[in-house]
């Protein structure tokens, strides 16, 4: 039984697997640009930014992990 996908050592090639490590970096991208002083409001939910890396691992871990193929339609 294999469970990662065929080509999971070139995965980091993937478009959706870029967008989903940016979305887990996002609280710190936040941070730097509150450090930085080009953003006054430094206030973001502690929950916001648990949940949307949470969602980010989810779904790099999602891509890493070997589907199984839908059934095809009947002809």
């Amino acid at each position: 039984m294999q469970i990662l996908v065929d080509e999971w050592r070139h995965c980091w090639k993937a478009i959706s697997v870029w967008v989903l490590l940016l979305i887990g970096a996002a609280p710190d991208i936040h941070a730097a640009v509150v450090s930085m002083g080009w953003l006054n409001d430094p206030n973001v939910p502690p929950t916001f930014v648990w949940i949307l890396r949470g969602l980010a691992v989810a779904g790099v871990v999602g891509r890493y992990v070997k589907q199984r193929p839908s059934p095809k339609a009947p002809e």
